[in-house]
């Protein structure tokens, strides 16, 4: 099996520029010279751009598998893995850059856990790779526009999305448990059924 695929490599590179993502949040406003050129960005924009591209190439990525005939039960793993822990590092720094909510944070971070501990635990027990359902995908969008709000700070829109975030972030975790239970005992029922055969 080819690990190094396109799709792969795309959910890696998404990976891979959390440093630079994290390091321009920090940094703030960037100036530079080229020979005679001048180059100035305000506070968030070149962190803004990075992060749009993880979001194009979030999406691009499963065309391209898809497409190419080369969706693998890693390249699910490693997209769903990316796409978490780049959301949850991004949001931990935004705690103290742009005064985002800490119980808001640690309320995702504790979700995301739950659902990476279930994934895994249906994957080394059952081998059935979990993927994200349509209220995920809501749920991670408003994500997106969230951290693009205070990036920006957008003060009134980034309060907005707060609320409709905090929703979602209980509506999709309960909707993930769910699941998981009834996955559980679905794939229990299997096995008991034909151990007895």
């Amino acid at each position: 099996m080819k690990i190094l695929t396109p799709p792969n490599l795309m959910s890696l590179s998404r990976l891979f520029l959390l440093p630079l993502i994290l390091f321009l949040l920090f940094r703030g406003s960037i100036q530079f010279s080229f020979f005679i050129f001048h180059f100035s960005f305000p506070d968030g924009v070149l962190p803004l751009i990075l992060m749009l591209f993880c979001v194009i190439t979030d999406g691009l990525d499963g065309f391209v598998a898809r497409r190419w005939g080369q969706v693998t039960d890693m390249g699910k793993v490693l997209d769903h893995l990316t796409d978490k822990i780049l959301t949850v590092a991004i949001i931990l720094a935004l705690v103290p850059l742009r005064n985002f909510p800490l119980w808001l944070a640690a309320l995702i971070f504790f979700r995301d856990f739950v659902i990476l501990l279930g994934s895994s635990l249906l994957l080394r027990g059952r081998r059935i790779i979990s993927t994200s359902t349509p209220l995920g995908k809501v749920t991670g969008f408003s994500y997106a526009l969230m951290v693009i709000a205070y990036v920006l700070r957008m003060e009134r829109i980034s309060m907005l999305l707060t609320g409709t975030s905090t929703l979602l972030v209980f509506l999709s975790g309960f909707h993930y448990l769910f699941r998981f239970l009834k996955t559980y005992r679905v794939t229990q029922k299997v096995a008991r059924v034909s151990t007895t055969h």
